[in-house]
């Protein structure tokens, strides 16, 4: 691919603007995907946070550091547009990629190159096949559930990078003004707590009261009319109430301290901190595009 400092930059800024224009398109409801989890604000949320992000790396992103690797990406499917950053990472470092991606996210896909056709159409040439057969890679990277040995003993034949998305617990002091607590209920409840980056886990002092937390999920009910996600907090509810699981329970989330609950979708688990050792984060969901970039460029660099 023939990739230049300056097609870069100007591509990336109207690549952002392309971005913010579709999240604009979801929010006034103008566009639909079909796709039971993904509703159009969660849509809207994915695609300006994804222009946020470019944003916000904007310099890493644009520094030419060309690899020139053949690379088959496997990619997750929990939240909308979760793998894309990777694949836009990989392109824009003169990469070619074969694609695997489930078919849910098939049309998010298609609206993506879209985009990178009309505002970088030299890194559209990067992506040489979607969901066909891989052959003539270098290497494979794997964005996704952790998989099992026998897949990774199959897909150890080439190099491969397992890209592992760590947990992100918020640790919460009692003393959060309501917009931290907003940040933190909309980190719970978006894309209904499936992101790679959802909050699952909080971390309170003793005898934190929750009143406040519970008072700021209240913006985001409208999660219980969604059937899906309903049946999940129901299926847990009733499960808590069988094994009496002590719970706090707001009609849609389920906060309780047992550890074993940790991950499950409608249920956010907490433990307790000691405060002098409180490190502090607020407003993440979806907001940790490009967080692996590190992570690719020294892998492929050593590869």
């Amino acid at each position: 691919m023939n990739i230049t400092t300056n097609g870069i930059e100007k591509g990336l800024k109207s690549f952002m603007n392309g971005l913010k224009s579709i999240s604009d398109s979801f929010t006034n409801h103008s566009a639909e995907i079909q796709h039971p989890w993904y509703i159009s604000p969660h849509l809207a949320f994915a695609f300006d946070a994804f222009a946020h992000s470019i944003k916000k790396n904007f310099i890493e992103l644009n520094t030419l550091n060309l690899q020139h690797k053949r690379i088959a990406l496997i990619l997750r499917n929990d939240a909308p547009l979760e793998g894309f950053d990777i694949l836009l990472h990989l392109l824009l470092k003169g990469n070619t990629c074969q694609l695997s991606i489930h078919q849910s996210q098939e049309e998010l896909l298609k609206l993506f190159l879209e985009l990178l056709h009309t505002h970088l159409p030299q890194l559209s040439l990067g992506i040489t096949s979607v969901n066909q057969r891989f052959s003539n890679v270098d290497c494979i990277v794997y964005d996704g559930p952790q998989m099992n040995e026998t897949w990774r003993s199959y897909l150890n034949h080439k190099h491969l990078l397992e890209l592992r998305n760590k947990e992100f617990p918020v640790f919460l002091t009692g003393k959060e003004t309501p917009e931290m607590l907003h940040l933190v209920a909309r980190d719970i409840t978006i894309h209904f707590g499936r992101a790679a980056d959802s909050v699952r886990n909080i971390q309170v002092p003793t005898a934190y009261d929750f009143d406040p937390l519970v008072n700021a999920l209240e913006t985001y009910s409208d999660n219980q009319f969604h059937s899906r996600y309903f049946k999940h907090y129901e299926y847990q509810k009733a499960a808590m109430l069988v094994n009496s699981i002590p719970h706090i329970d707001n009609g849609y989330v389920l906060i309780c301290d047992d550890i074993s609950y940790r991950g499950k979708i409608a249920v956010v688990t907490f433990q307790t901190h000691i405060e002098k050792n409180l490190c502090v984060g607020f407003g993440q969901s979806g907001k940790r595009f490009f967080q692996q970039s590190t992570v690719l460029n020294n892998w492929l660099s050593n590869m």
